[in-house]
């Protein structure tokens, strides 16, 4: 048998495995990197709800009132019917 040629090949693996975990490691640091959503925001996009139901622009072109605080935008869900913040 040729012993190189299972050398070559643990090796492969084992740097395939290393790229694997590495891969997941900064998934997970990016992931969790957003931080959790801020309550005003989520209130400011939620006092839009009722108004929304007849108008979903009122949600969907929505302006934070603090834009450094609040990044993302208030988004409109048709299922739920709800307007709700989306960092």
């Amino acid at each position: 048998m040729n012993m190189k040629g299972q050398g070559a090949l643990e090796y492969l693996l084992l740097i395939g495995g290393a790229v694997l975990v590495a891969a997941i490691v900064i998934a997970l640091i990016t992931g969790t990197a957003t931080g959790p959503t801020r309550p005003e925001c989520s209130a400011e996009c939620a006092s839009l709800s009722a108004s929304a139901q007849q108008d979903t622009s009122i949600c969907t072109g929505h302006t934070m009132s603090d834009s450094t605080t609040c990044k993302g935008s208030c988004k409109w869900d048709s299922t739920q019917t709800i307007c709700y913040y989306s960092p």
